[in-house]
Formats: structure tokens, sequence, C-alpha cells
């Protein structure tokens, strides 16, 4: 199935804009996986990656949507080169330590490391010395590491000890409805207060309504994903950038009135 859709050309990638509030600008696009069946029916990501899972082509899926989703970044990248590509890692490729071949790839698409963050689920990595071994590595090469789904299952604070991540993502399940659950917004009080601590920039992923991002701005947040700002999309488009440009100024508005 995997080869098949490689050959067939039936994957694509899509951008989401991460924002920030405080600078009121696009901060980065985060790159998503789309694959189509042989009468263009969308496939679930997570059937797609269980599926090369199963016929043990994990390695060889990873790397051919992290070169679209490069490919796809770059005319982005190169007129504005402050931009930042939020890329995913399978955990399977940093368990087995499988990801020589990423470096190159970044150097021919013209692109720094330093405008490319890496996102590690670090919960579903078994093997610790593997997960150290991959930061130091990619780390020492100028790539920014970030911890994705913060708060869900595992994830700890003892975590951010030694991973040390430049961004940490807090989870959909924190932020949802945040503004009328004491107990998450007390969470996401902690996670931002530490994180500024240790000198982490913290995304608020999921955001759908201007309320979560609101009770998440009082807290120091001003970097957001989610709907709210922007769908998942194959281009991000002048009307799509004025949108969002809309929506920032709106919700900063708002915020002083508040405040």
């Amino acid at each position: 199935m995997i080869n098949h859709l490689i050959e067939k050309k039936k994957i694509e990638i899509f951008l989401q804009a991460i924002i920030s509030i405080k600078d009121k600008k696009i901060f980065a696009y985060e790159a998503f996986t789309r694959a189509y069946d042989d009468n263009d029916d969308l496939i679930s990501p997570l059937y797609l990656f269980d599926q090369a899972r199963k016929e043990r082509l994990s390695c060889e899926l990873d790397e051919y949507v992290r070169e679209l989703a490069l490919e796809k970044f770059s005319p982005y990248y190169h007129e504005n080169k402050e931009l930042l590509l939020f890329l995913n890692f399978e955990p399977s490729i940093i368990d087995n330590d499988m990801y020589e071949n990423f470096i190159p790839i970044v150097y021919k698409h013209n692109i720094a490391t330093s405008n490319i963050v890496i996102e590690i689920k670090e919960d579903k990595i078994k093997n610790t010395q593997a997960l150290k071994k991959f930061i130091s590595k990619y780390k020492s090469k100028g790539f920014l590491i970030a911890i994705d789904d913060f708060g869900t299952d595992y994830s700890s604070f003892d975590r951010l000890e030694y991973i040390k991540p430049d961004i940490v993502k807090v989870d959909r399940s924190i932020i949802y409805n945040i503004h009328n659950n004491f107990i998450n917004s007390e969470i996401l009080s902690a996670i931002s207060n530490m994180c500024h601590e240790v000198g982490a920039i913290v995304v608020a992923e999921g955001v759908e309504n201007s309320s979560e991002v609101l009770s998440c701005m009082k807290k120091d947040i001003d970097i957001f994903q989610g709907y709210w700002f922007a769908k998942p999309s194959e281009s991000i488009d002048p009307v799509k950038q004025e949108n969002i440009a809309k929506s920032i100024n709106k919700i900063g508005n708002t915020f002083k009135t508040i405040i």
C-alpha cells in the first residue's frame, strides 16, 4: 500500500499556520500529511502510519513526507526567512536510530536548520538513550526541538530537564474549554511558568474559540495553533494570510479591553 501511494503520488502536505499574537504575525507552519486512495478518498493519517509500520516501511514513508514538507515550505521560507517549519518524527524512527538522511535533505533545499522545529512525542519513545542521542545530534546541528502533545498520558515536568526543549506544545485536551475548567487552567499555569523558567516557548494547540485564546493569553502564552486562526490547507495564499491578520488584530483588541 505505502509504495503504491508513493508511486502514484497520492500523498501530499498541508500546512497550518502557527500564530504569534505578540508579534502580530504568522510565526511558523506545521506540516500535516494527507493521503488519498485510488478513489481520492482521504486515508486517516493514523491508519497510514500504522500501515507503514506493518509493512516495515516507516522509515521510507517518514523520509518521503518530510521531503514533501520541505518542498512545500521552501517558497514561504525563501520569501520570509524568519518563518519556522514544524515537522513530526515518528517515535519508532527515533527508537531505532533511523534518521540519518534528514539533514542532507534540509541542506538540499537550502533551508537553515535553525528554521526547522522537530516535534517529538517523548512519551511514545521507549528508548531513552536513543532519544537523548537524537536530541543531542539535532541540537548540535542547529535544529530546534519541540515536545508535542505535552500534558497527555505520561508527559511530565521531569522530561523538560533532559530534553531541554526550545518549544513546548500544550495538548488540546488541556486547552479545550479552559476558561470553564479550573483544574486545567491551573495545570496550564504551571506548564507556562515552568517553561518560561527554562526558556522554552509555549504553544497552545487546538484553539477553537476566542475564549480559549484569551484564557491562554492571561497566562502569558501568545503562540497559538488551531482552527480559530486557520485550518490546515494546501497553500496559504494572500487571502488566508489577510484573514489570519484580521483574527490576530481582533483578539489583540479584545484582550486589551479585559486586562
